[in-house]
């Protein structure tokens, strides 16, 4: 099955510490390793762009206009203004929103309608 052989391949990546259990009380969620993480970010470039909680010496407000991949965690401060990096996206494919553990957060209708709408190679809005 073909769901054997992914718990299996799973497994083997456990084993070898790319994912570790989360410290959380679900015993089902993993984390990937910070090396493997650094890893990842390294080999994926300029394609992905991942927009922290935190601003970092500005350089969350860098963005290529090759990425193809967004995604973001939400938060209660979602504003306006933290998505104005989506306006050099111009080949943007992918939206993904992961939401926080504490609240439930909704993107303002200015950036559905005004930032979104704009994005002609958008395929993917999770």
């Amino acid at each position: 099955q073909m769901e054997d052989l992914g718990c299996e391949h799973f497994s083997e990546l456990v084993s070898r510490s790319f994912f570790q259990p989360s410290s959380t009380t679900h015993k089902s969620r993993f984390i990937m390793h910070d090396l493997i993480n650094d890893l990842a970010q390294v080999v994926a470039g300029k394609t992905c762009f991942r927009l922290e909680n935190k601003l970092e010496a500005g350089s969350q407000n860098k963005i290529s206009k090759k990425v193809r991949h967004f995604s973001y965690t939400s938060s209660p401060s979602d504003g306006n203004k933290r998505f104005e990096v989506l306006r050099e996206a111009e080949c943007l494919r992918t939206f993904l929103q992961f939401h926080s553990s504490f609240s439930e957060v909704h993107i303002t209708s200015y950036v559905l309608c005004d930032l979104l709408s704009k994005l002609k190679c958008l395929r993917v809005l999770c």
